[in-house]
């Protein structure tokens, strides 16, 4: 729990509720499913726009988009300037295709958070997809 915590601060997010601190200690080192079991059972406590992020953020490495979507939005109902849920939802986006949603999901971002290096990283990622769908067929 230590590290969960020490993890988040690294993060430059204040000190987390325990089970939102241990979610985030789980999905940084690829346990996914441990990690949706804690930020349900923290979201379940104390919902926070965080705890469903983690939710969201854990559903997506589970492939299990849809509900993942679900969670995400209901974080940004909570909080529609978190900037992690806004860019878990760009990824979300991005994985199913949806380029230009995405982007606009990552714009999104930057404009609440100019220094967001994961936001403008993730939107130069896009830039050749959103090309391509642009592009007319021959």
């Amino acid at each position: 729990l230590r590290d969960a915590t020490r993890l988040s601060a690294e993060d430059d997010r204040p000190a987390a509720a325990p089970g939102v601190a241990l979610a985030h200690l789980y999905l940084k080192t690829g346990r996914a499913g441990l990690a949706l079991a804690e930020a349900q059972r923290a979201s379940l406590l104390e919902p926070s726009a965080s705890a469903l992020t983690l939710v969201g953020a854990a559903r997506i490495e589970l492939g299990q988009l849809e509900q993942a979507d679900q969670d995400l939005r209901a974080a940004l109902k909570l909080s529609p300037d978190d900037t992690r849920a806004r860019g878990e939802l760009g990824r979300l986006q991005a994985l199913r295709g949806k380029y230009a949603l995405a982007a606009e999901s990552f714009k999104a971002v930057i404009e609440r958070d100019p220094s967001n290096v994961n936001a403008r990283t993730n939107l130069e990622r896009l830039a050749p997809l959103l090309d391509a769908t642009r592009a007319p067929t021959p």
